[in-house]
């Protein structure tokens, strides 16, 4: 999980979800343009997620930590490490 800010002629943010298959190679999953990093939209997002991976004590989710992504990921994946 990961999110920048956009700059330039269009304003908001990028938020990402990237996965790592088994030949340790990354790809983008899902993500979205918004307009600001906040709490409400990243709730939005990871419950776009959550239809497409479910929860499991075997996923492990990176992040910078930042405290909106902390926050949603204890509600939608409270069994990930």
């Amino acid at each position: 999980m990961d999110d920048t800010f956009l700059q330039g002629k269009y304003l908001g943010a990028l938020l990402t979800a990237t996965v790592q298959d088994g030949n340790f190679q990354l790809y983008p999953i899902a993500f979205t343009v918004v307009d600001t990093n906040n709490n409400q939209y990243w709730k939005w997002f990871f419950k776009q997620l959550s239809c497409l991976i479910q929860d499991d004590e075997s996923l492990a989710i990176i992040s910078n930590r930042h405290q909106s992504i902390g926050k949603t990921i204890k509600t939608f994946y409270p069994k990930s490490s």
